[in-house]
């Protein structure tokens, strides 16, 4: 991916987060939690492509590092940490345990 295709992958993250944000009427206590969240899955996603890229298992052809283009990250933190993680927690809140899959 070229650095304006990561920019508008996290632009566009970013938007989605925000509309979830307003969907799921959110504290920003919850908001910073998410975003916390979002930042920890960010570093492990890291994690993961450097250990995979040391046991040959995956490498990215656009860098010469061990790991993807750090843009790439914000959008993996936004989006699937963060806009997720309220996702689940308004599920949860609604129906209970009995929605997040029992």
């Amino acid at each position: 991916m070229t650095t304006s295709q990561l920019i508008l992958t996290d632009c566009v993250s970013l938007i989605l987060l925000g509309i979830t944000t307003l969907l799921t009427r959110a504290t920003p206590r919850r908001i910073l939690g998410a975003l916390a969240g979002g930042l920890a899955a960010a570093l492990l996603n890291v994690g993961e492509d450097i250990v995979a890229f040391s046991l040959g298992w995956w490498y990215y052809p656009s860098v010469a590092t061990s790991y993807g283009p750090p843009l790439m990250y914000v959008a993996v933190g936004l989006w699937y940490g963060a806009g997720v993680a309220l996702i689940g927690w308004r599920l949860t809140r609604r129906f209970g345990w009995r929605g997040a899959g029992d």
